[in-house]
């Protein structure tokens, strides 16, 4: 890969060595071409990417090489943007929101007048960063297919939240950066000036803004390598924008389209499956993949009748399985009833992520509060996820006076509300329908 000028995009099938190579240009364009390292900016989606790149270079190249060429997050120069444009005016930058989740819940909450189940939490926090990855209008939200109800109000709340205590989520950090260089013709040149050279990694993980963040600090120089594969984008429920790889030709002047068609990984087995597969994809770039590796065990398709018998099948393969063994699987909730059977067939298992929704979803956390209230009750915890349920009707204010008591003179809930009772008779009917209940669970 020895075109360094320029715009170039490198379209690397699965397996085919594209951080390899892409490793590889940078030290030719260091050693080979003169280039300043400290004018390369390398950059990718993810920081455990980006650390995996910096790491394959100084393995190659060595340490002290590369301290010298930037290996970075698309969101951490976006955040040096921010930070430097509030350096050259002098107002403080906003406060970087670490856990929007909270925000997100507490405006479900107030919405829909209970807690809201994770799911529910994560589904509206995927769709705010869809909305802010893809620069989508106030005015277009109503027309995405969310499966949030009302996600136009809900982004709404959650931004004038961000807005007046002034922070920014994760994604602002790309859409106040796009801001700043379009105000700033200042600090946009200097960011050209300070890289002039460009190397883009992962590229169809990349958002609509990230993209349009790239082409800015290209800016007419077009010295910009990507690497990417339309095909392998995963991501679009956050945004991922591969539709920026087939625009490539139409974004940057004269740009060159290079590709890498070998699999270096797989067996032709697997791999003409998974080729014939993706030939089906529709607005793509042609690419024929083909095997380097010698022939394999063919592919088994093997049909079962239920998801249980699925995973009956699983596990007696996982019994008799004489080396290690990957199991992929869709979402975290469908590995739940499969880890389940393992721990009671005594199978040894590694498993990256388990905090399964399962255990948080709505109606077992609700089961839950239940059961802790009965045993507990000055669970502060558990009586706020019960209190808007059973038919008790307890108001957000009434609430929140009796949590403070609780807290304060550690007092049952059922005191607190009953010495709420006899200031406001209003709520009078509804304490004694809880004391009622009260009653029944400690029987």
């Amino acid at each position: 890969m020895q075109a360094i000028e320029g715009a170039n995009l490198l379209l690397a099938v699965p397996g085919s060595g594209k951080t390899t190579v892409l490793v590889a240009r940078l030290g030719y364009m260091i050693l080979c071409k003169n280039i300043n390292p400290n004018n390369i900016l390398a950059m990718t989606f993810s920081k455990q990417a980006a650390k995996d790149m910096h790491s394959r270079f100084c393995k190659v190249f060595g340490e002290r090489l590369g301290t010298t060429v930037e290996f970075r997050t698309i969101h951490s120069v976006a955040l040096e943007i921010v930070n430097r444009y509030a350096q050259l005016s002098g107002r403080p930058a906003p406060r970087l929101e670490s856990d929007n989740a909270k925000l997100v819940t507490d405006i479900l909450r107030e919405m829909q007048d209970e807690y809201p189940s994770e799911s529910e939490i994560a589904e509206a926090c995927a769709a705010i960063t869809y909305i802010k990855n893809m620069s989508l209008a106030p005015e277009e939200i109503p027309e995405q297919d969310f499966s949030t109800p009302k996600m136009d109000e809900i982004y709404e709340k959650y931004q004038q939240i961000l807005k007046t205590s002034k922070r920014m989520d994760f994604d602002d950090q790309v859409v106040f950066a796009l801001q700043i260089l379009k105000a700033k013709p200042r600090i946009l040149a200097e960011y050209r000036s300070r890289f002039p050279y460009i190397c883009v990694d992962e590229a169809q993980d990349t958002s609509k803004s990230q993209h349009e963040l790239i082409q800015m600090l290209v800016g007419d120089q077009g010295n910009v390598f990507m690497v990417g594969d339309e095909d392998q984008s995963i991501y679009r429920f956050r945004g991922a924008f591969p539709q920026a790889l087939m625009d490539f030709k139409d974004t940057y002047p004269n740009p060159h389209i290079l590709w890498m068609e070998t699999n270096y990984r797989s067996t032709p087995e697997i791999v003409n499956i998974a080729a014939d597969f993706i030939q089906r994809n529709q607005n793509r770039y042609p690419k024929n993949m083909v095997a380097h590796r010698e022939n394999g065990e063919p592919v088994k398709w093997i049909e079962v009748a239920s998801r249980t018998k699925q995973y009956a099948h699983i596990l007696n393969i996982a019994r008799g399985m004489p080396v290690d063994a990957a199991v992929i699987y869709r979402d975290n909730d469908s590995a739940i009833p499969l880890i389940d059977l393992f721990d009671r067939e005594g199978i040894p298992y590694r498993c990256p992520k388990r905090e399964f929704r399962f255990f948080t979803h709505k109606i077992v956390l609700d089961v839950v509060a239940f059961m802790k209230f009965q045993q507990n009750p000055k669970d502060v915890w558990a009586f706020n996820r019960i209190c808007y349920k059973g038919g008790f009707y307890f108001d957000k204010k009434t609430v929140g006076i009796a949590t403070q008591i609780v807290m304060k003179r550690q007092v049952s809930f059922l005191e607190a509300l009953t010495f709420q009772s006899e200031r406001y008779s209003k709520i009078k009917d509804r304490v004694e329908k809880f004391a009622e209940y009260c009653k029944d669970t400690a029987a």
